[in-house]
């Protein structure tokens, strides 16, 4: 009986802790929303090359550093070019970017799963000659899960 009560308690401490969920999975963040318009977009705009892959865009009102942390317990941090970039928005505050990579893959290219977790929130950039023009920005974390199929 108490091995029985053991193993579920293993069992239940296992699919909670998103550290140890198995390679390649993916966790929402806690109290993170899905905002299925910009999934939507995003999942659009990557089928339009024949891809079959999918994107999920996540919000949080939490901190970059606190949810950036939850997803390095469960992958690992990849230093994207992107990620080193310093862009700032117009008002002066700085656009973080972390990639953790899900699926014990080296390198993004390699990766079918991984989170790019950015603050703040941008839904949109155009650009004006070599300056972007930054839209939809809100002041929330974003989450953007992707799945690669192909």
């Amino acid at each position: 009986m108490r091995s029985l009560a053991a193993a579920s308690m293993l069992l239940m401490f296992t699919l909670l802790w998103p550290g140890l969920n198995q390679a390649g999975d993916f966790v929402q963040y806690p109290g993170s929303v899905l905002d299925r318009d910009m999934s939507t977009k995003s999942t659009m705009a990557i089928k339009k090359s024949g891809s079959s892959d999918e994107v999920h865009v996540y919000t949080s009102r939490d901190g970059f550093d606190k949810v950036v942390a939850f997803y390095k317990k469960a992958g690992k941090e990849y230093a994207a070019p992107w990620t080193k970039l310093v862009r700032k928005l117009p008002d002066g505050r700085d656009i973080k970017v972390k990639v953790i990579l899900l699926d014990g893959a080296d390198d993004v290219s390699e990766s079918k799963h991984w989170v790019q977790v950015q603050y703040p929130f941008i839904g949109d950039v155009e650009m004006a000659g070599s300056t972007p023009r930054y839209k939809d920005v809100r002041d929330a974390t974003s989450i953007v899960y992707t799945h690669l199929k192909n």
